[in-house]
């Protein structure tokens, strides 16, 4: 008797709904090798919305592959955005906002200016100077409705400091391009993007490291009005 009823209770455990695995990126790649993007992707995607990498690059390779008949990069932004979201995300918030923000190599046609931001300052605030570099591309582009100049000069100098060459040359830019005394006034940034470019192989920007150390050491002891004057006399400008 009591073993007709075990038998009874594991038939009827046997009918009822069984939890679903977790599906894995190797079955993902399964799909993928079998021409199936669209099952591929479903797996991929649910991956990397939880900052699973390799579920990222599985996402990425379907939806920023031009050609593919899956090929959305705004919805690969979406999804590179949640993943930005999880504590382990932060390479995501870099992948997201410079793909918004038209930086991405490839994919410099597509532009979104509002869906920079978000992943932008969150990725940023992580270390991640990619994430830096699309915030200062944000505030600094001229067709973008955020423009600021100062307020990209944090994010310019973060992504400098990590090494996006493009952060220093935004900087340059930048520091150049605000009204007088920027130069003074940013001086530490004005030294540290030629400076890091040239240390970085951009061997045009060594020539104006003397001068910008110069303009620092000037800004510190006679105020940044005054060493911007004195830079004008150095180099024959007068105003």
């Amino acid at each position: 008797m009591r073993t007709t009823r075990l038998f009874s209770f594991l038939a009827f455990l046997a009918l009822l709904p069984q939890p679903a695995q977790a599906q894995t990126i190797g079955q993902a790649q399964a799909f993928h090798d079998r021409g199936n993007d669209a099952g591929a992707l479903q797996i991929a995607e649910a991956l990397c919305r939880n900052a699973d990498r390799a579920g990222c690059d599985l996402v990425e390779k379907l939806l920023l592959t031009r050609g593919k008949p899956s090929f959305n990069i705004a919805r690969y932004v979406g999804i590179a955005t949640v993943a930005c979201q999880k504590p382990s995300g932060a390479s995501m918030c870099g992948d997201a906002s410079l793909v918004a923000s038209g930086l991405a190599e490839g994919l410099t046609s597509y532009i979104s200016w509002a869906s920079v931001a978000v992943p932008g300052k969150r990725g940023c605030a992580l270390g991640d100077a990619r994430s830096c570099h699309a915030m200062s591309q944000l505030l600094t582009h001229k067709a973008s409705p955020s423009r600021d100049l100062a307020a990209s000069i944090p994010f310019g100098r973060k992504a400098c400091e990590g090494d996006m060459l493009a952060g220093c040359f935004n900087l340059m830019i930048v520091v150049q391009e605000l009204p007088d005394p920027a130069l003074g006034q940013y001086a530490d940034d004005y030294l540290l993007a030629f400076d890091r470019a040239c240390r970085l192989g951009t061997t045009k920007a060594c020539s104006e490291v003397p001068r910008a150390r110069k303009m620092k050491e000037r800004a510190t002891r006679h105020g940044a009005a005054n060493a911007v004057h004195m830079l004008y006399v150095d180099n024959g400008i007068f105003r």
